[in-house]
């Protein structure tokens, strides 16, 4: 970046007061997130959400989420179209990846195509791809499953850490208060075998996560989810990895959108085991 350039550009923490700012350059880029979603990234990490100033002017932003001390997630990089080739994205990454390299030993982020190149020069890998699907929610076959209670939070968290890697206790806290109407889960003998959650969004309602142990499981919990949300539209991020995922949601009418690479920084020791994830987190969160 020029001089010229650090003089004007500064980064600060993202507060409450910027929500008619980041409602709209959320509109402008076109994505999904609502204003309740900002409130949850400074509620999950007050110290690491970041607002780029150009000017005094508010033109981009980014988040970050620590998981446990292993993994560390970046999201919402955003800038206004008016500010761009400022390097005021370079500077949003590199003040994201200094605050989460003193906490955590792995940073992921989910990647577009355009991003891609990007963040590989800064050091990012390739861990798989993932592919967003819309649909629409309609008249399927009910499965009879129970909404997560509060009860039996701790074993939907023990059991989405084997899938994710780490503990996403406070996410999934928060969004079971919020939504609890939109989540679902099967348990078999006291042992959780798989659950489901969505979430509301601008354009579409959000699934994920979505973890099963099997194919069979994940139909149960997206049938359920349908059927309770039909008419809605639906989005969901399913890694190729999770290929009976796909396949689940192209028979029920689901089409590709767009596709996301995931990426990661660091050691990943804590890769977790994607295949059970049949949709992922939002893209902000994992």
């Amino acid at each position: 970046m020029s001089d010229k350039i650090e003089k004007k550009c500064a980064v600060r923490l993202m507060q409450l007061a910027d929500m008619e700012f980041l409602h709209r350059v959320v509109s402008i880029a076109g994505w999904n997130q609502i204003d309740t979603d900002w409130c949850r990234y400074i509620r999950f990490e007050p110290a690491g959400c970041f607002i780029a100033e150009y000017d005094d002017l508010p033109v981009g932003t980014v988040t970050t989420l620590c998981y446990e001390s292993k993994i560390g997630w970046i999201g919402m990089l955003i800038v206004d179209p008016q500010a761009r080739g400022l390097g005021i994205g370079s500077t949003l990454m590199r003040h994201a990846i200094d605050y989460l390299q003193h906490r955590v030993q792995v940073i992921k982020l989910d990647a577009t195509l355009q991003g891609f190149p990007v963040y590989k020069k800064l050091g990012f890998k390739e861990e798989f791809e993932i592919i967003k699907l819309v649909g629409k929610g309609g008249n399927f076959a009910p499965a009879n499953l129970p909404h997560i209670s509060f009860e039996l939070l701790p074993k939907i968290i023990e059991f989405d850490k084997i899938a994710f890697g780490a503990s996403r206790e406070t996410v999934l806290k928060q969004l079971l208060e919020e939504y609890q109407k939109f989540t679902f889960y099967e348990m078999h003998h006291g042992e959780i075998f798989g659950y489901i959650m969505a979430t509301r969004g601008r354009q579409f309602w959000h699934i994920g996560p979505w973890v099963a142990k099997n194919p069979g499981i994940a139909e149960n919990l997206l049938n359920a989810l349908l059927m309770i949300g039909r008419g809605n539209r639906f989005v969901v991020d399913v890694p190729r990895v999770a290929d009976a995922s796909f396949s689940l949601c192209m028979v029920n009418g689901f089409v590709e959108q767009r596709k996301y690479v995931r990426m990661f920084l660091g050691l990943n020791k804590w890769p977790g085991d994607f295949s059970m994830v049949y949709g992922t987190g939002r893209a902000e969160k994992g």
